[in-house]
């Protein structure tokens, strides 16, 4: 750290600031810091604030703060914000002046936190400058409209790395404390212009072991259906929400705000499927297209392929155009289809047979992008509970789907989701932006890149990032939890609390859910409310077991071995490095709560040694705050920090979110 203001240096020699005088202050008048005058509790950020002065005096040769007297210069700067240095010189880039803001927070917190992170601002700075003054030098009539948007392109992307504005109250990121986590139509509604198609899930009217027809079908339909632009389609991840089970498909479409919906059946009748697919109106509840027929399970991706392509026909939209050589013997659509339901179960045993089922296909269909793309992805989810093999298989698999379809957004994402797995987080954040530059709309992307940011920074845009999301399908429960969890972190548990019981979730739990409640009733040693849980019936019937054992700790009923709390595969070393470092976390945080801060620090360096760059977590997790002055723990705080700079790096080239929420590249 360069001390800008040296009567800091005098400050520090005073042992603690109960021994300050708090009748006068160290440093140069001028240039000190509010805290300072004030004679409260100093640190590296009164530097910051001097060397905002400093910047801001450089800039327009004016002190930021003047009086006639030097009690009303130093009381000034007390009681008011700080002055835009853009008053005095309106040519200067919004970047720079906006560094010096928040140099000049009144409050500490709302400061950089380090001059490393300043320094890293002041170069995107620079950077974004320069781009603006090129810009501007070109100054040719015919290039206004492309300097516009350059502009704009270059100032979206430092918004995403610059520093925020003194208006934050959070320590290293903007505080999004006020802002609703249900703010971008969370409630499934339209946030574009764009006409929405939502896809019903097909209903089986054979025999309940033919369900993994109808769903696996319904997904092909699905992905088949986002092929055509400048459609919004939602998908059975939303449409089969407890409050849209009407049982009326055009009911259903309204209260989702689509335009049309997707309907219809399937029953297996010996070795043969009747299949009725139908597209209705909401709007005069008429339908578009129909289609009836009966086929060998062979032709059944076909079907579906017919009615799309009728589709776009008769909606005048374009399609993307896509590579497809899937198989077309029977048996093995069959293999495909429940490969593609046991994918969507997600759970360790089904994605395990899922893999399987992939490998059988691929091996009659190996060029095939639609089925390598599944075949990675069911891998990457894999390789978190630390299934063998799945590691070396997962990586080249998604590289494989990029390599054939390089044009297409969710080849990236899958490639990004396996190196997030791979505790990869540069990596993936540079394949979730050509994703969606790509594909703007790419919800999964969204919430990946959601995922990322609320633990690395900026929170702000993370939480944006996974209200798009769900705004673009509300299906994606994993971004209420994201929200929850970063709320807890920001000190707001009852907030947290609200997320996790939001109405949508009624009837739709999942382990994340509960498992996050033990956690943060663990981080506020709430025992009420751990207890409250325990006695709800989805934790009497068993139905999340690893989340009652959180919960009974949380609760004071017993204290557990780390290494009960989560599956065998997830405690070895074949989980992924994401997995092994969401572990090793769980493991600190237990072992925080028992009073072991040794072992709580071993499992921070082994989270750590395993890729963690959750800078939130490791500056605000409340059982580790008792350790944040122990040195091993300051250490392990810094590389985390720089991984955590190192990818905000790379979101410039991530397409930003308009302020009315749309992402700005066009698809």
């Amino acid at each position: 750290m360069v001390i800008t203001d040296f009567g800091i240096a005098r400050a520090l020699q005073q042992a603690t600031p109960a021994k300050r005088d708090p009748r006068r202050f160290d440093g140069t008048p001028m240039y000190v810091a509010p805290e300072q005058v004030g004679g409260e509790a100093i640190d590296a950020r009164a530097d910051i604030y001097s060397f905002g002065v400093v910047l801001y005096e450089l800039l327009t040769g004016k002190l930021p703060f003047a009086g006639d007297s030097l009690l009303a210069v130093l009381a000034a700067r007390v009681l008011h914000p700080p002055p835009d240095p853009r008053q005095v010189r309106p040519d200067l880039p919004s970047s720079v002046a906006e560094i010096v803001l928040r140099c000049l927070a009144v409050n500490p917190v709302e400061r950089f936190q380090s001059a490393a992170e300043l320094s890293a601002s002041l170069r995107h700075a620079v950077v974004s400058a320069a781009s603006e003054a090129t810009l501007k030098r070109s100054g040719r009539s015919s290039q206004r409209s492309t300097e516009g948007q350059a502009t704009e392109r270059s100032a979206a992307r430092s918004h995403l790395v610059k520093s925020h504005t003194a208006k934050a109250a959070e320590s290293h990121w903007a505080d999004p404390a006020h802002e609703d986590p249900h703010a971008a139509h969370v409630d499934g509604s339209p946030t574009s212009a764009a006409r929405t198609l939502a896809v019903i899930p097909l209903t089986n009217l054979g025999a309940a072991e033919d369900d993994y027809l109808a769903y696996g079908l319904s997904e092909e339909l699905y992905d088949r259906l986002t092929t055509l632009r400048t459609l919004r389609i939602l998908g059975q991840s939303t449409t089969t929400l407890p409050q849209f089970r009407s049982g009326d498909p055009i009911a259903m479409g309204i209260e989702l705000g689509a335009e049309l919906v997707v309907t219809g059946s399937l029953r297996r009748v010996k070795d043969q499927l009747q299949i009725e697919l139908r597209v209705l109106s909401t709007k005069d509840r008429v339908p578009v297209l129909t289609t009836r027929t009966e086929c060998l399970p062979a032709s059944a991706l076909a079907v579906s392929e017919s009615l799309v392509s009728a589709l776009a026909k008769a909606l005048f939209v374009e399609r993307e155009p896509r590579q497809s050589a899937l198989p077309t013997e029977s048996d093995t659509v069959e293999l495909y289809l429940r490969a593609r339901y046991l994918y969507g179960r997600s759970d360790e045993v089904s994605l395990e047979q899922s893999v399987k089922l992939f490998e059988r296909v691929l091996s009659r269909a190996p060029t095939d992008p639609t089925l390598r793309m599944s075949y990675a992805l069911t891998l990457s989810r894999l390789w978190f509970y630390g299934n063998p093999g799945a590691a070396e298989k997962a990586l080249p698999a998604a590289e494989a789907v990029v390599e054939q379809m390089p044009l297409h957004g969710e080849s990236y994402l899958a490639l990004a989701g396996v190196r997030f797995q791979g505790a990869d987080l540069l990596g993936a954040v540079q394949s979730l932006g050509k994703a969606l530059t790509l594909s703007p709309d790419l919800a999964d992307a969204h919430e990946l890149l959601g995922r990322i940011l609320v633990e690395t920074g900026p929170i702000r845009e993370g939480l944006a990032r996974l209200s798009r999301a769900r705004s673009l399908d509300p299906g994606l429960f994993r971004t209420l939890a994201e929200q929850a969890r970063t709320y807890a972190l920001l000190g707001d548990f009852e907030r947290a609390h609200r997320v996790l019981a939001d109405p949508s979730l009624s009837g739709g739990s999942f382990a994340i859910q509960w498992i996050l409640r033990g956690r943060l009733c663990l981080w506020s040693r709430d025992q009420r409310r751990a207890k409250e849980y325990l006695s709800h019936s989805e934790i009497t019937q068993g139905k999340f077991p690893r989340a009652r054992l959180l919960l009974e700790v949380a609760a004071g009923y017993q204290q557990l071995d780390p290494q009960t709390v989560l599956s065998a595969g997830l405690n070895s070393d074949r989980s992924s490095p994401r997995g092994r470092t969401f572990v090793f976390q769980i493991h600190a945080e237990l072992q925080g709560a028992y009073g072991q801060p040794e072992q709580a620090i071993r499992s921070v360096a082994r989270s750590v040694d395993a890729g963690l760059a959750d800078l939130s977590w490791i500056e605000r997790c409340p059982l580790l705050v008792p350790l944040a002055s122990d040195l091993r723990l300051v250490a392990l705080r810094r590389i985390v920090y720089a991984r955590a700079y190192a990818i905000r790096e790379a979101l410039g080239a991530i397409p930003p979110i308009s302020a009315d929420g749309h992402t700005s590249a066009a698809r």
